[in-house]
């Protein structure tokens, strides 16, 4: 396992160099409601953001043309 922001995710494949990242963060705030912050290396632009947005929702809805690593490894 790895830590992002103190919590535990999963490693990534071996061989696999991190270059960049886009973290989305649950937190509670101040008055205890839930919401949720979106954080990212300074080479991610939000356009990019949102493009790898589109493709993790294609890859959910396994609507996906092209390359994706999944969360167990798969390719």
């Amino acid at each position: 396992m790895a830590t992002v922001f103190g919590l535990e995710v999963a490693d990534l494949d071996d061989g696999c160099i991190p270059t960049e990242a886009i973290v989305f963060v649950k937190i509670v705030d101040e008055d205890g409601r839930d919401c949720w912050a979106r954080r990212g290396t300074e080479g991610i632009s939000d356009q990019e953001a949102i493009g790898i947005l589109h493709c993790d929702i294609a890859r959910i809805t396994g609507h996906v043309n092209g390359h994706w690593v999944n969360d167990e490894g798969d390719q």
